[in-house]
């Protein structure tokens, strides 16, 4: 049996698309918006091909259909619901359609469910989601992608509004600058497979997730010769390419794959491999997640070598915002391929340095100089730089003093407390209780001493 879902109509609440068996008009059906990268809760499934099963709902305590294997989203259903705050990402149903809203939702799923369960018992069950016509304003903030392709320029790679974990712009075009648009006939050499697109390298995908990330993308004959390279890297790729040098992939599916795929998928394995990812700039962590993108997140170094030194160190460094370090940690990693004909890789490694020492400025600017390195070692030094107009006749008090007490020969171990005695005299006995200000700060520092 095969569903049909195509996505028709869209807000910045909601998808509305119509579902289709074997071919003939079901329903309607309301998802959340769409976007490039997935926002928890709020955000439409990508488009693709999946196996559906019906299994029981803890949440809604009844048998329900369910998605299989979903990249980066777990527990996709098929149920009923009106809006958008029904979904959570899953599929609702209905019998009419509104702006950002569908009826009848009960009516079409009794009619929905009992023909996915017949079908069940002779045969799989697949459902296919497409999209037609998306507006790109949707998926990213500012001009459309045909604007800068207009100017001649490649477009740019959408960026969502509002994802806590998206990166920057600049980060999506620094890793599609570095990737390049693969294709399966050029092996890219070293422990890497058949990589096709930008960066998805088969080697290192299962093939149920490769047929699910590039549904409709290839054809059937096509699929089947691609399977052959899952699974196999180096020697065993290189001698699988001239074979399949006459498939092609189309810089459209490459950049779906990678912006609905890809990113969300190594969004998480960078948070995973440095704590405190979150608290960067955005700019820093499209920065981190190139690095993960190219050269994955194990931090152990390979069998007599020492070529996971500086990941470890970004990994420490991470927590503490210093984005400096990080920077000097990606620059001193290009000592890996320096002279060994791997100039891409020490470009690439200087580019992400660079984006992230980028976002110092707009970290500081925002008042965060605390969390971050550079900037928790910069701002002080202009502070005391504009202090000093202000304290430039205490030197001169302070000489005058240290004068008087010097032509007394007597002072003896007591010139010790002198600095105590020179503030009264200077400034008078009120400050006397500043001077032992300092005392009390201590105390009260003591963690010890605020717990009751």
């Amino acid at each position: 049996m095969k569903i049909n879902v195509i996505r028709k109509e869209y807000t910045p609440k909601s998808t509305i698309g119509e579902l289709y068996v074997d071919g003939k008009f079901e329903c309607y059906t309301l998802e959340d918006r769409i976007r490039a990268l997935k926002v928890p809760g709020t955000t439409a499934i990508p488009s693709g091909n999946f196996e559906v099963v019906v299994t029981w709902s803890n949440r809604f305590k009844r048998p329900l259909p369910l998605l299989m294997n979903v990249p980066n989203y777990e527990g996709v259903r098929i149920h009923t619901g009106n809006k958008h705050e029904d979904t959570e990402g899953c599929l609702l149903v209905g019998k009419t359609k509104q702006r950002d809203f569908v009826g009848n939702s009960k009516d079409a799923f009794s009619e929905l469910l009992p023909k996915i369960q017949e079908a069940l018992q002779r045969e799989k069950v697949f459902l296919d989601i497409v999209q037609e016509n998306a507006p790109s304003e949707l998926l990213a903030p500012g001009k459309p992608p045909m604007a800068r392709a207009a100017r001649g320029l490649t477009p740019r790679a959408a960026v969502p509004a509002g994802a806590k974990a998206a990166f920057s712009e600049k980060a999506l075009d620094l890793i599609i600058s570095f990737e390049g648009l693969n294709q399966p006939g050029k092996w890219p050499g070293g422990a890497s497979g058949i990589t096709i697109g930008y960066g998805y390298d088969l080697g290192h995908v299962t093939a149920e997730k490769f047929e699910s990330d590039w549904a409709g993308c290839f054809t059937p004959p096509q699929f089947a010769r691609l399977r052959e390279a899952i699974k196999k890297a180096g020697a065993s790729a290189q001698a699988l390419a001239a074979r399949l040098a006459d498939i092609k992939c189309r810089a459209a599916d490459s950049r779906r794959v990678l912006l609905e795929c890809s990113i969300p998928e190594f969004v998480e394995r960078t948070r995973q491999a440095f704590p405190g990812f979150d608290e960067l700039p955005s700019d820093a962590q499209g920065a981190l997640v190139s690095l993960v993108y190219n050269r994955g997140a194990g931090m152990k170094d390979s069998a007599g070598a020492n070529n996971r030194l500086e990941m470890r160190a970004i990994r420490d460094l991470v927590p503490l915002g210093d984005l400096a370090g990080i920077a000097a940690q990606l620059r001193s990693m290009k000592r890996l391929w320096a002279g060994k004909g791997m100039d891409g890789l020490v470009r690439r490694r200087e580019a992400e340095a660079a984006l992230v020492e980028s976002s110092v400025a707009p970290a500081v600017a925002r008042g965060m100089a605390r969390s971050f390195g550079v900037a928790a070692r910069g701002a002080p030094v202009k502070r005391r730089a504009a202090k000093k107009p202000a304290s430039a006749k205490a030197p001169k008090k302070k000489a005058a003093t240290k004068a008087a007490t010097k032509s007394k020969p007597a002072a003896g171990k007591s010139a010790r407390k002198t600095p105590a005695a020179k503030k009264v005299a200077l400034k008078g006995a009120a400050k006397t209780t500043v001077a032992r200000k300092p005392a009390k700060k201590k105390a009260s520092a003591n963690p010890a001493s605020r717990i009751r």
